[in-house]
């Protein structure tokens, strides 16, 4: 019984990958030790979260609840939402053009492409402080930050979940992103912690990114990273509202429209899996 109950599914998007919990699984805690040990690659599955899936919406057709690695529970995810897509196309739930998603961060509407990647509705980016949030009444467009000896520009935004996006010339070393990263999660003008994007402008519609995010660390792709870097730079007319994103995972095309920002790229099924009676019981 407890091997039946204990299916999850593992999917990637760009590098970024996700366990999908199913509707109504008994054995799934949101108990922040339960998700660190699943997504741990020593200890669990190994992840960059866990979408659980929360069954029909009040609104829309299904809730999407997004868990990081850390336990804490994010409220959007760009390839997540896809890779939740993805999931409902597999099992049969989601048979129309296109299927409506709940998340804490806000509404979402999905749409699978001709050549099949899942093209996703992330809303619309937000520059007020209050909805970040920050602890400062000003709106952040390349204002300098201070951290040590060091000096960045950035710009901070919202799309239900939050954004510093930081434009360098040459990007960082990885080994840098993972010692400046948490240091600007963490800094004191960010009240709910914040994703971090290491950008460099190629030309007008490409850019080069790396990510550190909230809860999660060093990724080889984001959705919602990608989306707000384009969104920031567009706003600071740096970039075209059309661009790709290049990251260490893979690249997504982001579009800034009047009613939305559209993320698009491809999502691949990696397995389905049983978790042992030991794990569940450890």
């Amino acid at each position: 019984m407890v091997a039946k109950e204990a299916i999850f599914h593992k999917y990637e998007a760009c590098g970024n990958d996700y366990l999908v919990v199913p509707f109504r699984s008994e054995w799934f805690s949101s108990g922040t030790g339960f998700i660190q040990k699943i997504c741990s690659t020593q200890y669990g599955v190994g992840s960059d979260g866990v979408l659980l899936d929360g069954g029909r919406g009040k609104r829309l057709d299904r809730v999407l609840r997004i868990f990081n690695p850390d336990g804490s529970e994010a409220e959007k995810s760009g390839n997540g939402i896809r890779i939740f897509g993805r999931y409902l196309k597999d099992i049969g739930f989601w048979k129309e053009a296109d299927i409506g998603l709940e998340t804490r961060g806000g509404d979402v509407r999905l749409f699978e492409e001709e050549d099949q990647d899942i093209k996703v509705n992330m809303g619309n980016a937000s520059f007020d402080p209050s909805d970040i949030p920050l602890n400062d009444v000003n709106p952040w467009f390349e204002k300098e930050l201070r951290l040590d000896d060091r000096k960045f520009e950035v710009t901070c935004l919202s799309l239900g979940n939050p954004h510093c996006v930081i434009r360098f010339e040459n990007l960082p070393s990885d080994q840098e992103v993972r010692s400046i990263g948490p240091m600007i999660e963490n800094y004191p003008l960010f009240s709910n912690r914040i994703n971090v994007q290491f950008v460099r402008v190629l030309d007008n519609e490409n850019i080069k990114m790396k990510i550190w995010e909230r809860g999660a660390g060093f990724t080889e792709s984001s959705g919602s990273s990608s989306c707000a870097a384009v969104a920031a730079l567009s706003k600071l007319e740096l970039v075209n509202k059309k661009c790709q994103v290049q990251m260490p995972g893979g690249v997504l095309s982001v579009e800034v429209g009047d009613e939305g920002i559209w993320l698009k790229g491809p999502v691949k099924k990696i397995f389905t899996g049983t978790l042992s009676p030991e794990f569940l019981l450890d």
